[in-house]
């Protein structure tokens, strides 16, 4: 359940010229190699998937299944154990059905499911009831593998979330799996009975036209964000329609990359923590308040992109004590490259509690309070910090704390 398995493989047609084409599961741009279109893939609430059955003799239906894969941060006294989490969850609960899918949806090419499809037998588990399960189940890994006491906190962060759907027919009163032919449940109710179409699922194709200019925009096959480099300006492309993206840059000289950060500043309780001397305080850091220090807000500064979690928490504890400059609002320069913005700010936001405890000295008295501490987030937005490429990895200067390569590409199939 705890593991880097590889990503999932989904096979499409292009929309346009209807040629193959292969996707990986945290791809958000289709390039057709034959037309050379690209498309914005917006899957609404989130994406479904079926295990292909091309030979069925029979009338099929689908089992759901939800899947999760993201960073996982499990807070104890001594530590933060870190990890990524890919597991599948059954979405209804009906006795002899295989609670999860195994190495199923990683052995095969799977297929979008089609919009409108009413195949799809009634999930009686919704999203966050699988949440509590799935939590529940690391809280056992935990105590058994780890022995980690009731003051541990986890939190799964950065989550591809998508269903699954696994073929199966109806024969009688019982259900087969479609694949092996497996028989597999009772079904007490009539087939219309447990047959659902979700009418709010849907799964739409978007041009990669700039709504400001018309311009194509640039964007990387699994990024949040699109650039028009014509008017100069970035796009959230998790909308219907692409919106335009407030931003803060760090101007450098001719740096090999801009990576982005999300830069919040939250209310935490109970710990008095809104300004930076605040955080002076709060981590023990060998400086000594001043008094800019007490005037300048605390902002946390964490990654806009998945990444090894060890070098997440790392990267967000060496960013938020660093002194980094305001940033600047405007353009953002032709010549520049910018590093996939794959995190949404809702899910980078859930670490705080996490960061809090690899801030705070002593450890201990932070995770003791752990069950009381609350953190709202009053203001956020993209700051683009410049990189430099050192062999290896990227450095920052004023962040002192290197991005290895390597780590960047595993974090980019989270």
């Amino acid at each position: 359940m705890v593991r880097g398995s590889k990503s999932i493989v989904i096979e499409h047609s292009c929309p346009q010229c209807g040629a193959p084409v292969n996707l990986q599961e945290t791809d958000r741009l289709l390039h057709c190699e034959y037309c050379r279109v690209k498309l914005i893939i917006n899957s609404n609430p989130y994406p479904r998937y079926q295990i292909p059955l091309d030979d069925s003799k029979a009338e099929v239906v689908y089992l759901p299944y939800w899947r999760f894969r993201g960073m996982a941060f499990s807070v104890g006294m001594d530590r933060t154990r870190t990890g990524v989490v890919d597991s599948t969850l059954l979405a209804l609960q009906m006795r002899g059905v295989p609670m999860t899918l195994g190495v199923r949806p990683q052995a095969v090419a799977l297929r979008i499911m089609p919009t409108g499809a009413e195949n799809v037998l009634r999930g009686s588990i919704d999203l966050e009831g699988a949440r509590k399960t799935l939590e529940g189940r690391l809280q056992r890994v935990d105590r058994i593998s780890q022995g980690q006491g009731r003051h541990s906190y986890r939190v799964i962060v950065g989550e591809t979330i998508s269903m699954i759907c696994l073929p199966a027919y109806i024969r009688g009163s019982f259900i087969y799996d479609a694949l092996t032919g497996k028989r597999l449940s009772h079904l007490e109710v009539p087939t219309d009975g447990v047959l659902n179409r979700d009418r709010h699922y849907r799964v739409d194709f978007l041009p990669t036209l700039c709504p400001n200019c018309g311009w194509d925009m640039e964007m990387d096959r699994d990024s949040l964000v699109a650039i028009c480099k014509n008017c100069e300006s970035l796009w959230d492309t998790t909308h219907p329609t692409p919106r335009r993206m407030d931003f803060l840059l760090i101007p450098a000289d001719a740096p090999h990359l801009y990576v982005p950060f999300w830069r919040i500043r939250a209310s935490v309780r109970p710990f008095p923590l809104r300004s930076y001397a605040d955080l002076i305080r709060f981590a023990n850091l060998p400086q000594v308040p001043r008094r800019e220090d007490e005037e300048r807000p605390l902002h946390f500064i964490l990654p806009a992109f998945k990444v090894n979690p060890n070098h997440f928490l790392g990267l967000s504890r060496a960013a938020t004590i660093s002194r980094l400059s305001e940033g600047e609002s405007g353009l953002f320069p032709k010549s520049a490259s910018l590093y996939p913005v794959n995190l949404p700010v809702s899910e980078a936001a859930e670490a705080i509690k996490v960061l809090l405890a690899e801030l705070g000295k002593p450890r201990k008295d932070v995770v003791l309070a752990f069950e009381e501490i609350s953190v709202r987030v009053e203001d956020a937005s993209l700051l683009l910090l410049p990189y430099w490429q050192k062999s290896y990895a990227y450095l920052n200067p004023e962040v002192r704390y290197s991005l290895p390569k390597a780590s960047l590409r595993y974090g980019r199939y989270i």
